[in-house]
């Protein structure tokens, strides 16, 4: 590569650095994008200002399940999902009283957990036995077991079309469920 031509390689990879830094950074939340002006060539962003030390405190700690490993909230109802690895239950936390309300039981070693918050459905990866627990989030009952790929670990669900996304850690893919039937799509 010429010295020239590295010169501008050189160049564009720390743009393209800085701006992909940027982005990484505002996505987490530790910068905030502020008002653009007429002098600005494109928005600049400042630092998230972080409260003092002593402001920020453990509110309340509440019990759940042996070694809880994944959380996930439905904002709607306020309604926390613990999954609980050893002791194979995913535990139900009211958000508005901060207590444990209800234990399910589910798969071996529950370790991803993902709500619907549309339809409160819960999505729970079991990882030792290879399934996804479906539970019914207004009767905490688990409705449904899905066999996916080996160890499953990582789930997601896209609201919008009911689709629910599984990564399956020993076999290097994604699982792909239909959440409206609860079957794996080929």
């Amino acid at each position: 590569m010429s010295p020239a031509r590295r010169g501008n390689y050189s160049l564009l990879t720390r743009r393209v650095t800085v701006a992909v830094s940027a982005a990484c950074l505002l996505l987490a939340g530790l910068i905030v994008p502020t008002a653009v002006t007429n002098a600005q060539a494109g928005p600049s962003v400042q630092p998230r200002t972080t409260p003092p030390a002593t402001t920020l405190a453990v509110i309340k700690v509440i019990g759940v399940g042996d070694t809880p490993h994944s959380i996930a909230v439905n904002s709607v109802d306020d309604t926390i999902y613990v999954g609980n690895q050893v002791s194979d239950t995913v535990s139900v936390i009211n958000g508005r009283t901060a207590t444990e309300d209800d234990t399910i039981d589910v798969g071996d070693a529950p370790t991803g957990v993902a709500v619907n918050q549309i339809d409160d459905t819960v999505y729970v990866t079991n990882q030792d036995d290879s399934t996804v627990s479906v539970i019914n989030g207004r009767t905490a009952t688990e409705d449904d077991t899905i066999t996916v790929g080996r160890r499953p670990f990582y789930v997601a669900v896209d609201q919008d079309d009911d689709t629910v996304y599984v990564t399956n850690k020993d076999d290097s893919t994604v699982s792909v469920i239909n959440g409206r039937t609860a079957t794996e799509d080929d």
